[in-house]
């Protein structure tokens, strides 16, 4: 009962890792478009000081 459980498991990780495998080659093929933002666009960071330390 061992040998067919073992047997059962590895075709069932090959079978797994192939149906993956094609959007993992998909993904590697996009190229990325680079986003260019203007002078006041994007992420802006603020430097909040900690409480209770003294700078």
């Amino acid at each position: 009962m061992r040998p067919a459980s073992f047997l059962l498991g590895v075709c069932g990780f090959f079978v797994c890792n192939s149906a993956i495998a094609p959007s993992h080659v998909q993904a590697q093929s996009a190229k990325a478009t680079p986003l260019i933002l203007e002078k006041d666009e994007g992420e802006r960071r603020v430097w909040r000081s900690i409480e209770g330390l003294e700078s």
